[in-house]
C-alpha cells in the first residue's frame, strides 16, 4: 500500500568517454592485465637495466576526474559483507537526500571506492616495481585540490601503497598551493621519507628562470624533496614540444639558468631527505565531512572547476593557506581512522604519530569545520581534549 518508487541502477563500462576507453582502476585482474599489456612489456625489453639504471616507474593522473559517477560492481558485495545491508536500498542516497541514513550511507560508499583506487591500480604499479628493485612514483589527478572525492577517492588514503607520493605544481604558478600539503601529510602518515613535484607544466611560454626558482622554493617550503621537471622533450623542436615551456638547453629563457638550478635543487634535496619534520600542529582531514555531503554530479553542478566545490563549513583550504603563507607554520593533515588504528595515539596531552623514523608529536588538533565526524575518532579527540589538548575547531561542529 502506498506510493512506490521504483529505481534502476546500472553500471556500464566507460567506452569511448571523455577520457576514452579506460581500465576499471579498482577491478584487480583489469589492473593485472593492464601491467601485463604495458609494464611487463618493458619487462621483456628492459629487465637486465631495472634498479640499477632505471631506478623508478611513474604513473600520472590515474583517478576518475571528469567521471564523478565511476564506481564498480565490486562496491555491492564490500558494503554488504562489511554493514549486512542490502546497497540497494542507499543508493538513491548517492543522487539525493534520503533522510537520516544519507549521509552516512554516502561515507560507507564512497569510503569503499577509496580503498579500491588504493588497492587496485596504485598498489599493484608498486608491487610490481619492487619485485624489480624500483620505487614507485606517481600522483592522481587533481592532487592539490579540495575534493578529491570526485576525483580520486581520499588522497590520504591513495598513497598508501606508493613509494614516492608526487604533487602537480602546473598550468600557473601558486596553483594548488594550499593543497601541497595534502600529498606531504600523506607522505608523513606512511613514514615515506621523499616527496616528488612534477613542476611547470603547461606553465605561460614566456616563463623565465626565476619563475622556475620560485614554483621550485614554494613546493620544499611545504614538504617537496624530490623534484621532476615538467617538458623534457625527446625532440626539442619547438615545433615538437606538445606541452610548453621547453625546459631544457635550447630554451633561451631558461637554458642559461638551467646548470645553477640544477646544483641548487640537487643540494636542497639532498638536505632535506629523511629525517623527522617538526611539527606540532595537527589538521583533522575533514574527508567525511566532504564524502557525506557529495553525490552523482554535485562537483560539475556547482559550476566551479574541477574538484573544488566542498561543504561552506570545511574550510581546511584556507586553513593550509594561513597557516603557511601567514603564519608560517607547519602542520600535518591527519586522518579520523589513524585516530582508531594506532597511528596516531593519545599520549597524555600530546598527538602522536607513530612512525619509526618521521615520528612527530602534535599539542593542538584544529578540527576544520564539517558536520560529520566518526563516534570512535571523535572520542579520541575527547580523550585528548580531557588530558589537557588543545583542540581547536573552527565554522562548525559535527553533530
Amino acid at each position: 500500500e502506498g506510493e512506490w518508487k521504483v529505481m534502476l541502477f546500472t553500471c556500464s563500462y566507460s567506452v569511448g568517454g571523455v577520457h576514452g576507453h579506460l581500465v576499471d582502476y579498482m577491478q584487480p585482474e583489469a589492473v593485472s592485465t593492464l601491467l601485463g599489456m604495458t609494464y611487463g612489456e618493458y619487462d621483456k625489453r628492459y629487465k637486465s637495466y631495472f634498479g640499477d639504471v632505471i631506478r623508478k616507474t611513474f604513473f600520472d593522473d590515474v583517478g576518475f576526474v571528469h567521471m564523478e559517477q565511476t564506481w564498480t560492481p565490486a562496491i555491492t558485495e564490500i558494503f554488504r559483507e562489511k554493514y549486512g545491508r542490502n546497497p540497494a536500498l542507499y543508493y538513491p542516497a548517492l543522487f539525493y537526500d534520503i533522510g537520516p541514513e544519507t549521509g552516512a550511507a554516502r561515507i560507507a560508499f564512497y569510503d569503499i571506492r577509496s580503498e579500491l583506487m588504493a588497492e587496485g591500480y596504485v598498489r599493484q604499479v608498486s608491487e610490481w616495481s619492487e619485485a624489480r628493485r624500483m620505487r614507485s612514483m606517481g600522483h592522481p589527478p587533481e592532487n592539490y585540490s579540495p575534493n578529491s572525492v570526485v576525483a580520486h577517492g581520499d588522497i590520504l588514503k591513495y598513497y598508501r601503497h606508493v613509494d614516492i607520493p608526487l604533487l602537480d605544481a602546473i598550468l600557473c604558478f601558486r596553483r594548488g598551493l594550499n593543497g601541497f600539503k595534502q600529498v606531504c601529510s600523506a607522505a608523513d602518515l606512511g613514514d615515506k621519507p621523499v616527496v616528488g613535484a612534477e613542476l611547470c607544466g603547461a606553465y605561460p611560454e614566456e616563463m623565465d628562470s626565476a619563475m622556475l626558482y620560485r614554483t621550485t622554493l614554494e613546493a620544499m617550503a611545504r614538504g617537496v624533496n624530490f623534484v621532476v621537471s615538467h617538458g623534457m622533450w625527446y625532440d626539442t623542436d619547438p615545433q615538437t614540444v606538445r606541452i610548453p615551456p621547453l625546459i631544457a638547453p635550447e630554451n633561451p629563457l631558461l637554458g642559461p639558468a638551467l646548470k645553477g638550478y640544477s646544483t641548487s635543487t640537487g643540494r636542497s634535496c639532498m638536505l632535506l631527505q629523511g629525517g623527522r619534520r617538526i611539527a606540532d600542529i595537527a589538521v583533522l582531514w575533514p574527508i567525511n565531512a566532504i564524502q557525506a555531503e557529495s553525490y552523482m554530479f554535485r562537483d560539475a553542478e556547482s559550476g566551479l572547476p574541477i574538484a573544488n566545490w566542498h561543504p561552506n563549513d570545511v574550510v581546511n583550504y584556507a586553513l593550509s593557506g594561513m597557516l603557511t603563507n601567514d603564519l608560517h607554520r607547519d602542520f600535518t593533515y591527519i586522518h579520523p581512522e589513524n585516530l582508531t588504528d594506532g597511528k596516531v595515539s593519545v599520549e597524555g596531552d600530546r598527538l602522536r604519530l607513530n612512525n619509526a623514523e618521521n615520528l612527530q608529536e602534535y599539542s593542538v588538533l584544529v578540527i576544520p569545520g564539517g558536520g560529520y565526524i566518526s563516534a570512535g575518532a571523535l572520542a579520541r579527540i575527547g580523550e585528548f581534549y580531557d588530558n589537557g589538548g588543545k583542540v581547536i575547531a573552527l565554522a562548525s561542529l559535527p553533530s
